[in-house]
């Protein structure tokens, strides 16, 4: 992920600053709502106070919630922005990527692959660039301030919040540990369900001609059907996670009012418009710290499928294609009519592989035509792919030479 991170540019940089701002003004503008609240809580307390009096602090609590939408507003639309930038950006890297490997680069990773990794791969960081500017800066953010106000209030309004916070990191931490291992694996179900139906596009004719629909469908059902199962899982996960969030901030809530009026009941009659206003207070603080931990949670969900495509987006960023082309390629000269020769050619897909071709020696003149004669997988496709380049030479030389002109296509290496 962090190598996918070097890659945002200086503009991009640029908006992911004016975002985090925009963040940390939403979240001061609410945080700042329930110190009017108390107000509003201990005029309507005070006898002889007027309407008049409460439509100050009332219009001012309007007036931050509003500035505070609007931030909210201006995160989503510089997020979107940015996850659109950079994911196009990204896009475009792979298929250049993609565009310069051989044929051996491409098979390691396979056409299917490749494409999920071109498209759902790129949609999940655009999702994690989009919800993780809103919820992983956000979250953190808010149930860090919200603490701070609350700090040298009633240490039982403190303990139940503590508990509270406890619990949420608890069954996080368990349903994150559950939930991320069977991300990479669906990803590879998703590769092998794509290669699956690829396979019947392309095949279909042959599968109707011997009648081999049943053992497609075979095919196709268990890997989809195993890739359901997955998703079944991770989404039931998520499925128990709201209503165990929404447990606890009502449990919460009951704890508050519960330690409020006992509180209230406890004290003096002078102190009592004080501790209900605090009650009213600490109740509003402690639900931000809620919802920032929600939010935090929220991403952990997103975060172990995110982290998986970026790491196999890395993988093809990062794959070094076999065959170099010169920085300024030769032009090929039209009235060039050589001979094609082979030197002492051998071949293999993988450095520790039994050679395909070995010790392959000829002569092609112009004109002439040539006939490969073996069994099937004696390498006779193989040998032609060589001249185009489409594969480097293990060992030897094959040259294209004229009476003019001589070009080393390939050299050992």
């Amino acid at each position: 992920m962090f190598k996918l991170i070097k890659r945002l540019s200086a503009r991009e940089w640029g908006m992911v600053g004016l975002t985090v701002a925009f963040i940390f003004l939403a979240v001061y503008l609410d945080l700042e709502v329930p110190s009017y609240m108390k107000e509003v809580a201990t005029l309507l307390q005070t006898p002889a106070v007027g309407l008049d009096q409460l439509m100050g602090p009332g219009a001012l609590m309007l007036g931050l919630s509003l500035a505070s939408f609007a931030s909210l507003v201006m995160v989503g639309f510089l997020a979107a922005r940015l996850a659109a930038s950079y994911t196009t950006r990204l896009r475009s890297d792979i298929y250049s990527q993609v565009l310069s490997y051989s044929d051996a680069e491409i098979k390691r990773f396979s056409i299917p692959s490749l494409l999920t990794r071109t498209t759902n791969d790129i949609s999940q960081i655009q999702l994690l660039i989009t919800m993780g500017l809103q919820v992983i800066v956000r979250g953190p953010i808010m149930a860090i301030w919200a603490m701070t106000k609350i700090v040298g209030k009633s240490e039982a309004w403190l303990w139940a919040v503590g508990v509270a916070v406890l619990i949420n990191i608890l069954m996080t931490v368990v349903l994150m540990t559950l939930a991320f291992p069977k991300q990479a694996v669906i990803q590879k179900l998703t590769d092998k369900l794509n290669a699956v139906t690829r396979e019947s596009l392309m095949g279909i004719r042959v599968i109707r001609a011997y009648n081999a629909e049943d053992y497609q469908d075979a095919k196709f059902e268990a890997t989809n059907n195993e890739v359901t199962r997955l998703n079944l899982f991770v989404n039931n996960l998520m499925a128990i996670f709201n209503p165990i969030m929404s447990g606890i901030s009502s449990g919460l809530t009951l704890a508050i009012y519960w330690i409020g009026a006992y509180l209230i009941a406890s004290a003096s009659m002078m102190d009592k418009v004080g501790l209900f206003s605090d009650m009213i207070v600490f109740m509003s603080y402690a639900m931000q710290i809620v919802i920032g931990f929600l939010l935090m949670g929220i991403i952990f969900f997103i975060l172990p499928r995110s982290l998986v495509a970026a790491g196999r987006i890395n993988q093809v960023l990062e794959l070094e294609p076999s065959i170099h082309s010169p920085a300024q390629g030769q032009s090929p000269d039209p009235s060039l009519k050589g001979q094609v020769t082979f030197q002492n050619v051998t071949f293999r897909y993988a450095p520790e592989a039994e050679p395909v071709i070995q010790d392959v020696s000829f002569q092609a003149q112009a004109g002439q035509t040539v006939a490969f004669i073996g069994s099937t997988g004696s390498g006779k496709s193989t040998l032609v792919n060589l001249i185009p380049r489409f594969y480097d030479v293990s060992e030897g030389q094959i040259l294209v030479r004229s009476e003019e002109h001589t070009s080393e296509l390939q050299s050992q290496r």
